[in-house]
């Protein structure tokens, strides 16, 4: 539990630091383009994000009884961004995903450097995290 907060913590540091609207928005770019190097195989309609303005698929890996998220978009800068999101949550037990109170989805910094569409996108991938989160606990 403690990483995961660690994790979050870090990130909004990083977009504090970066909190200039064209400075953020090209790193997000810059990190999308090396990232962007292939298409994985968890494109599909199962795990298309429903509600976000732009493609964004979501996948998922259980193993030792651990969740590691992975996203694919079809725009760069939310493919940096999901891809910022998906490291937050990676490598952590379902319970822990669960029971953490995440700052993300009403973070002033993040309302503040995003639209509306791009802040509901946060939160369309934060439900869906812990949808398969709770699939796992089952």
């Amino acid at each position: 539990m403690k990483t995961l907060l660690k994790k979050e913590q870090r990130t909004l540091i990083l977009l504090y630091y970066l909190k200039k609207k064209k400075i953020l928005y090209n790193y997000l770019i810059t990190l999308g383009n090396k990232i962007n190097f292939y298409k994985p195989k968890f494109i599909n309609k199962k795990n298309i994000l429903n509600g976000c303005k732009s493609h964004l698929w979501l996948g998922f890996l259980y193993k030792k009884r651990k969740i590691y998220v992975f996203s694919y978009s079809n725009s760069i800068l939310i493919m940096g961004f999901s891809f910022l999101i998906t490291k937050i949550y990676s490598n952590n037990f379902p319970i822990d995903i669960i029971n953490h109170k995440t700052s993300l989805s009403y973070n002033s910094l993040l309302s503040e450097l995003f639209s509306y569409n791009r802040t509901n996108t946060i939160k369309f991938i934060l439900n869906k995290i812990k949808q398969e989160a709770l699939k796992y606990l089952i």
